[in-house]
Protein backbone atom coordinates (compact mmCIF):
# COMPACT_ATOMS: atom_id res chain seq x y z
CA UNK A 1 0.00 0.00 0.00
CA UNK A 2 3.01 2.49 0.53
CA UNK A 3 3.56 2.44 -2.77
CA UNK A 4 0.19 2.84 -4.21
CA UNK A 5 -0.08 5.66 -1.85
CA UNK A 6 3.47 7.32 -3.29
CA UNK A 7 2.10 7.02 -6.97
CA UNK A 8 -1.59 7.05 -6.85
CA UNK A 9 -1.97 10.38 -8.56
CA UNK A 10 0.59 8.71 -11.22
CA UNK A 11 -0.22 8.00 -14.86
CA UNK A 12 3.22 6.93 -15.93
CA UNK A 13 3.03 3.40 -17.96
CA UNK A 14 6.15 1.93 -16.20
CA UNK A 15 3.77 2.64 -12.33
CA UNK A 16 1.06 0.79 -13.92
CA UNK A 17 2.97 -2.16 -15.42
CA UNK A 18 4.36 -2.40 -11.99
CA UNK A 19 1.00 -3.06 -10.47
CA UNK A 20 0.04 -5.29 -13.06
CA UNK A 21 3.04 -7.16 -14.53
CA UNK A 22 4.38 -7.34 -10.78
CA UNK A 23 7.53 -5.93 -9.41
CA UNK A 24 10.18 -8.37 -7.16
CA UNK A 25 11.75 -5.89 -6.35
CA UNK A 26 9.34 -3.16 -4.55
CA UNK A 27 7.84 -6.24 -3.95
CA UNK A 28 4.67 -6.09 -6.16
CA UNK A 29 2.70 -9.58 -6.97
CA UNK A 30 1.39 -9.99 -10.51
CA UNK A 31 -1.91 -8.06 -10.85
CA UNK A 32 -1.25 -5.88 -7.77
CA UNK A 33 -3.52 -3.70 -9.46
CA UNK A 34 -7.11 -6.08 -9.08
CA UNK A 35 -5.81 -7.18 -5.42
CA UNK A 36 -6.01 -3.50 -4.14
CA UNK A 37 -9.28 -2.57 -6.02
CA UNK A 38 -10.33 -5.52 -5.17
CA UNK A 39 -9.78 -4.23 -1.82
CA UNK A 40 -10.68 -1.42 -1.32
CA UNK A 41 -14.07 -2.15 -3.07
CA UNK A 42 -14.61 -4.88 -0.58
CA UNK A 43 -13.87 -2.02 2.62
CA UNK A 44 -16.29 -0.17 0.53
CA UNK A 45 -18.98 -2.52 0.73
CA UNK A 46 -18.45 -3.34 4.44
CA UNK A 47 -18.38 0.21 5.44
CA UNK A 48 -21.96 1.34 3.08
CA UNK A 49 -24.19 -1.95 2.93
CA UNK A 50 -26.80 0.02 2.01
CA UNK A 51 -25.23 1.03 -1.63
CA UNK A 52 -26.67 -1.00 -4.32
CA UNK A 53 -24.20 -2.49 -6.89
CA UNK A 54 -25.48 0.20 -9.47
CA UNK A 55 -24.61 2.99 -7.13
CA UNK A 56 -20.92 1.96 -5.95
CA UNK A 57 -20.41 1.19 -9.62
CA UNK A 58 -21.10 4.64 -11.12
CA UNK A 59 -18.80 5.93 -8.18
CA UNK A 60 -16.16 7.91 -8.48
CA UNK A 61 -12.71 6.20 -7.74
CA UNK A 62 -12.21 8.48 -5.07
CA UNK A 63 -15.34 8.37 -3.55
CA UNK A 64 -15.38 5.08 -3.35
CA UNK A 65 -11.97 4.96 -1.42
CA UNK A 66 -12.88 8.00 0.36
CA UNK A 67 -15.48 5.76 2.08
CA UNK A 68 -13.40 2.52 2.91
CA UNK A 69 -10.74 1.55 5.03
CA UNK A 70 -8.26 2.76 2.89
CA UNK A 71 -9.34 6.63 2.68
CA UNK A 72 -5.45 7.49 4.14
CA UNK A 73 -4.23 6.66 0.39
CA UNK A 74 -5.73 9.76 -0.73
CA UNK A 75 -4.43 12.17 1.79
Amino acid sequence: MEELKANVESTEPSIYNDFSSGNPTKELPLWSNYKIVYQITESFIENNPDTTILEWTKLDANELVKDSKYSNLLE
